[in-house]
């Protein structure tokens, strides 16, 4: 806080892992870079993202999971690759976007693994406009309420973005309130369709569809 105007480097370094320290095991390195945010005396980072995008490409080849796609910062005191919170934020036919949150900048990684990433959450009770049966009739041009129930798997108070998805591409993302480990919160996305059709929806891993 307290700054504007300040000029952000960023150096693309490929492949090249820029440090001593390998990644996690199972980790299949997407691409290194390296982010630099000057701060002038008397200012702080109280909180920071950036955007990438990743091949869908790559993804194939290398039998990456959809949902095991992260960034990772270089700790220098612990002399680790730490996972930041990452969420997907849109995609098109050839890239997957996505956003990742940090307080400090230094080395950074997107990776990978070809298996899943343990859940920090589920969610269940997924619902469309109120229905709990499939298909639900909606009208062209009609306000489409879905609501879902959230559940913090860690062991942490954190807080989760969590994205609709309508087709397998993102619609909305929110982010709850802190949550306690084991808690449940409530989830409610508002979206207006104007083409009459089968649309499938999904938050998270629940799916559900609508006609």
């Amino acid at each position: 806080t307290g700054a504007t105007g300040v000029a952000v480097t960023v150096e693309d370094k490929g492949t090249t892992n820029p440090t001593a320290m390998s990644l996690p095991p199972g980790q299949i390195a997407n691409t290194f870079m390296s982010i630099n945010v000057p701060v002038p005396p008397g200012t702080t980072i109280d909180a920071g993202r950036f955007e990438f995008k990743v091949e869908k490409s790559w993804i194939l080849a290398n039998g990456i999971h959809p949902f095991a796609i992260s960034a990772r910062r270089f700790d220098t005191i612990n002399n680790r690759w730490d996972k930041l919170q990452t969420k997907r934020v849109d995609e098109d036919a050839t890239y997957r976007y996505y956003s990742a949150s940090t307080k400090q900048f230094s080395e950074f990684v997107v990776s990978g693994s070809t298996t899943p990433p343990p859940p920090e959450f589920s969610v269940s009770n997924l619902k469309v406009s109120n229905q709990t049966a499939f298909p639900v009739n909606i009208n062209s041009g009609s306000s489409i309420s879905v609501t879902a129930t959230l559940k913090n798997e860690t062991t942490e108070i954190k807080t989760f973005p969590v994205s609709l998805f309508i087709n397998d591409t993102v619609e909305q993302t929110i982010t709850t309130a802190s949550v306690a480990s084991g808690a449940t919160t409530p989830l409610s996305y508002t979206i207006n369709k104007t083409t009459d059709g089968a649309y499938s929806v999904r938050v998270d891993a629940s799916i559900g569809s609508f006609l």
